[in-house]
């Protein structure tokens, strides 16, 4: 799967914005604070397809990781909505 990646806000340097090959948002990754100090990555599913919404959510430790579930999760929806289809 071919994302296309944009900053969510051109001031801040770690949050992303992906679009799937259709130019639709499907969801956002970003690095917070966590309460107890240090930093994670969290993925925000928000895509439409079909009719299906894609609204899953996660928290983990590298961008990377963030991204691979938010690939994961999206093309999870995928193939079942296609299945459902």
């Amino acid at each position: 799967m071919k994302l296309e990646w944009r900053r969510t806000w051109p001031d801040v340097p770690a949050d992303f914005v992906a679009y799937d090959e259709t130019g639709q948002q499907i969801g956002r990754v970003f690095r917070d604070i966590k309460p107890q100090g240090g930093t994670e990555w969290q993925w925000a599913g928000c895509g439409r397809y079909k009719g299906w919404n894609l609204s899953g959510a996660g928290r983990c430790e590298t961008k990377q990781e963030a991204i691979d579930a938010l690939k994961q999760a999206w093309s999870a929806m995928v193939e079942r909505r296609d299945r459902t289809a």
